[in-house]
């Protein structure tokens, strides 16, 4: 449990985040992010990653029209398009955009705000810590997902009548125009949910509810995001290790472990040391503290 000071369990401690921490951790996240990728460790993670690409790749077209006709079964709209709502805000119009929702950054920015605004009030310095390292973390995960869309152009399945095509490199300019005809490898929604449910089960490790309500919103997100074509079921694998690598390195920053201190009793303690007298008497000293 935490203490007023930010203690988890009595054995890590959360200092508070300076203000443009997020921001100045971006370039050490990235150096990380690099070294422990391709690293000989993580060579095993790496071609689990490809393998289950490379099958999920094969089946990916049944895998949507399997997605879209479960959909139809259970009246689950295929619509990508939210209600306008508050300023620079869609809300969700029924079930289905509700579903593809979750992964939309407002929800992360909104979790975001909502720490940093508890932290700031109740002056806690894991929430602040958290809030500041959901914020990393966007930024990290962003960049990242953006230079691979630009790069694969990987069209999704709405506008290809759920045919896969790929188109390395395409030009800014013919990106820009026909963002869904480019932009589905790998998934942005998927990899910003994981790392935001990374940090929090990291920073949390005692509320045991996390872990599955967690995987049963992403789940469900990754089945909406086939049914409304926005996405193929090979663009989440390399999705979630992007969120959930960002997520530990964000979520490693800003603690540290409380030294332990010497037991003590109302009596105070007990200290026994060498001692020396200028007679050069040799001997033992006992000393109370209080």
């Amino acid at each position: 449990m935490a203490s007023n000071d930010g203690a988890v369990e009595d054995e890590i401690v959360f200092e508070k985040p300076g203000k443009y921490d997020f921001i100045k951790n971006i370039t050490p996240d990235y150096t990380l992010f690099w070294g422990q990728t391709f690293s000989r460790s993580n060579i095993l993670n790496l071609a689990g990653i490809a393998l289950a690409t490379g099958i999920l790749v094969y089946y990916d077209e049944p895998l949507v029209e399997e997605a879209q006709r479960l959909g139809d079964r259970l009246h689950i709209s295929q619509k990508t398009k939210n209600l306008q709502g508050f300023p620079f805000l869609e809300l969700p119009s029924d079930f289905g955009t509700s579903l593809y929702f979750i992964g939309d950054g407002a929800v992360d920015i909104g979790i975001a705000a909502g720490f940093l605004t508890y932290g700031y009030y109740n002056d806690n310095s894991r929430a602040l810590q958290t809030a500041s390292q959901l914020a990393e973390g966007m930024v990290n995960v962003g960049i990242i997902v953006q230079v691979l869309k630009h790069s694969f152009g990987r069209t999704s399945p709405r506008p290809s009548n759920n045919k896969d095509k790929w188109t390395p490199f395409p030009s800014l300019k013919e990106y820009h125009q026909h963002v869904p005809s480019y932009d589905a490898y790998p998934s942005g929604h998927l990899a910003t949910s994981m790392m935001t449910f990374t940090v929090l089960t990291e920073n949390y490790p005692e509320n045991k509810f996390i872990r599955p309500v967690g995987y049963t919103l992403m789940g469900l997100l990754s089945f909406q995001m086939l049914n409304n074509g926005v996405h193929w079921a090979s663009d989440y694998p390399l999705a979630i290790y992007i969120g959930h690598a960002f997520g530990k390195i964000a979520a490693s920053r800003g603690k540290k472990r409380k030294k332990d201190k010497p037991e003590t009793s109302e009596f105070g303690s007990w200290c026994i040391s060498p001692y020396f007298s200028e007679e050069n008497d040799i001997g033992i000293s006992f000393n109370h503290l209080f």
